[in-house]
């Protein structure tokens, strides 16, 4: 892929701002691009185009996010040769996760799941985490935000809007390769291939590359809520190819977007946990939009 010097400016302008910035402006995400193409193109439009109040929270975000809070706190650690100990890492676990129990309205729980049954998956998660976490593994970066044009091999934006994401764990292998790490929380082990065709994967290695000029690896950390955690490392390899085909699908959501084109997925596995499920319900009963 070749590069211009534009390419140099932009990454001197945006280097090491938060994600939160990158948000202030209109862009895509591999969750935005990823609720259009394989979750539901109308709870796309109910949360990026028509700005819709979600009906509730689900516990299963509040609880990731807690989580990688956590794993946040014991990479810090590793980077700056700190002891782990590791009721600190699952103490603070608890703390974030109660805490926002208790400051967000309308948490919607799964099952027979309650907020101490969670807090105590997710403390037994933490210590699958830190058993299983190579520590040979140097730390080189955290929670690292980027923000970079979507491009094709040519050197073509393909959209006025930048590609923006949170890289959760950077990581030198000791063969002196660089590893992106994604943790995630699962109620199972994943499916073999589910990686390899992951979009997520996609987006975060071709922002590296942008700002990097280096093909580096990456890993989705899988980490189950199962009665025993389990740890599996998920690996996913990209090639430029990879990159072109993510240029031209941005675009073609994109154009899809612009055209007004969204309808209900209805037999989506995530529709039984819908934030929008009454707006659906009306959805083309009446005139709601």
């Amino acid at each position: 892929m070749r590069y211009s010097a534009n390419r140099k400016r932009h990454r001197k302008r945006v280097f090491m701002r938060k994600l939160f910035e990158y948000k202030e402006r209109e862009h895509w995400s591999f969750s935005s691009i990823n609720k259009y193409l394989n979750i539901c193109s109308l709870a796309y439009a109910f949360q990026y185009v028509y700005r819709v109040k979600p009906e509730h929270t689900s516990a299963r975000l509040i609880f990731g996010s807690a989580f990688h809070a956590a794993a946040e706190m014991l990479a810090e650690k590793r980077m700056h040769g700190k002891p782990e100990k590791a009721e600190d890492i699952k103490d603070y676990f608890s703390d974030t996760w109660l805490r926002a129990c208790r400051l967000t309205e309308n948490i919607c729980f799964k099952g027979n799941e309650d907020k101490n049954k969670l807090n105590a998956t997710g403390r037994s998660m933490l210590q699958c985490l830190m058993e299983n976490w190579d520590c040979n593994e140097r730390v080189i970066g955290i929670a690292s935000a980027f923000c970079v044009p979507v491009m094709n091999s040519e050197n073509e934006i393909v959209t006025e809007l930048p590609l923006i994401g949170e890289i959760d764990c950077i990581v030198e292998r000791p063969d002196g390769k660089i590893l992106l790490i994604d943790w995630k929380t699962a109620a199972k082990k994943w499916a073999d291939g589910k990686a390899e065709k992951d979009l997520q994967a996609t987006c975060f290695l071709h922002a590296y590359h942008w700002e990097n000029n280096v093909m580096a690896e990456f890993a989705f950390d899988v980490i189950t809520k199962t009665k025993v955690p389990a740890y599996e490392r998920c690996y996913a390899e990209r090639t430029i190819g990879d990159f072109n085909k993510l240029a031209r699908l941005v675009k073609t959501v994109g154009d899809a977007v612009n055209a007004g084109i969204f309808y209900p997925n209805e037999q989506s596995c995530f529709c039984a946990d819908c934030c929008y499920a009454d707006a659906c319900k009306e959805w083309g009963t009446e005139s709601l939009l």
